[in-house]
């Protein structure tokens, strides 16, 4: 069986972001004030838990889907667009 990939994240900066990347709970939030790193976290947790699902046996590839939701919907379209970015090389 092949080993399932990972990511190396350094959140040490943010331990909030850290405890949330490591909760298991199905539903889970995130707050903070501006700047803490809410929007970037997410975007690694989406990349996360991609990575870590089981390729399908039909083609080899991982399907996953997210909801990401912000307050705000045009800070939210900029900030997790640029987020997304940095965090998906």
């Amino acid at each position: 069986m092949s080993e399932i990939p990972s990511l190396d994240l350094n959140f040490e900066n943010s331990p909030t972001v850290w405890k949330f990347l490591h909760d298991q709970s199905f539903i889970r939030g995130l707050m903070g004030p501006v700047g803490s790193g809410k929007s970037y976290g997410c975007a690694a947790e989406i990349m996360l838990k991609a990575v870590q699902q089981k390729p399908s046996p039909r083609d080899g590839i991982r399907y996953s889907r997210f909801c990401n939701r912000a307050q705000y919907l045009s800070r939210a379209k900029n900030n997790n667009n640029q987020d997304m970015a940095r965090a998906i090389p």
